[in-house]
Order: C-alpha cells, then structure tokens, then sequence
C-alpha cells in the first residue's frame, strides 16, 4: 500500500513540474509578445491614489491545490485575500509604498513590492514539487509577460473571501 502511495505522489509530483514548464514565455520574442497582446484591455485598472498588483497562476500544474495570497502581515492573523487554483489570476488594490505579497500552499512564498500611484504590478505564482501536494514560488514579472499571460491564457478570476475565509461572490 506504501509503495502505490508513494508511486502515485512521484507520478503527480512529476506532471505539476512537466506542466508548469507550458507556461513559460521565454521563447518568444519581445516582438512576439507584443503582437499577442495588441489591443488586449487587462479587465481592472487601478484607480484613485493606489496601485493594483495582479496575482497570475497561468498553468493547470497543481490546479486541486488552492494558492491562498496574503497582503502585508496577514500571514500572522491567518486571514488572506483568496487563492488561485490553476489558470487563474487575482487583484490586489494596494495604497503607495511598500507592501508584501506572500503566497501559501505547501511553503511560503513571498514577494516586496513598491508601488507609485497608478502602477499594475505583475507577480506569477507558479508550482513547484512539494513533499505531499504542490508547493508554490512567487515572483516579480515584467508587465509584458504579465499581460501575455492575462491575454493568451485567458485566465479566469480566482476566488475571494471574506474576514471569515468564505468565498465571495464576484
């Protein structure tokens, strides 16, 4: 019984990492990326004296695991904005300054930004192997990849919650 545990967890550790190489958009061109967004509008703009950040999961790797996003200290009151689950993205009003992005599924990840009034920031989560499901990794990315993403994926929008962790409805 151990063994056909273990087999299974390597066998789904192993597609999480095949399948969040699809995501990858580094081989294109800066050219090429740019013709796939012509034209493409993000859905949520920034408004009044803040920054929006954008949260994208752009591939289906680990998709059953949800990747709860945390702004600035929540982490240590276990309350957090929402979770992704694969080929999903989040927004995130932030006030101008410094803030931190943490993201949690089987590890921590964390990410600062600085934010000036009118900024969209783009942060990627992405799978990575973890021990018993999915971990995640976070990262800054620049807004041409963060808009290739939103545009080419057509990634949906990722779920909310309220003070007390029940999803919201959009």
């Amino acid at each position: 019984m151990k063994l056909k545990s273990s087999v299974t967890v390597i066998i789904s550790l192993l597609f999480v990492s095949l399948l969040s190489a699809c995501a990858s958009t580094s081989k294109l061109t800066v050219e090429e990326k740019e013709q796939a967004i012509a034209g493409y509008q993000l859905p949520t703009q920034p408004t009044g004296n803040e920054a929006l950040v954008y949260i994208v999961r752009p591939d289906s790797g680990g998709s059953a695991v949800r990747f709860k996003v945390y702004l600035d200290g929540q982490k240590e009151d276990g309350k957090y904005i929402g979770y992704t689950r694969g080929k999903q993205y989040l927004t995130v009003p932030v006030s101008v300054g410094k803030h931190v992005i943490n993201s949690k599924a089987e590890n921590w990840a964390s990410v600062d930004v600085s934010a000036n009034d009118g900024d969209i920031i783009f942060l990627t989560q992405t799978p990575r192997l973890g021990f018993m499901f999915a971990g995640n990794n976070l990262e800054k990315i620049d807004s041409l990849d963060g808009k290739y993403f939103m545009s080419k994926y057509g990634l949906a929008l990722g779920t909310y919650v309220d003070e007390d962790g029940k999803a919201m409805q959009q």
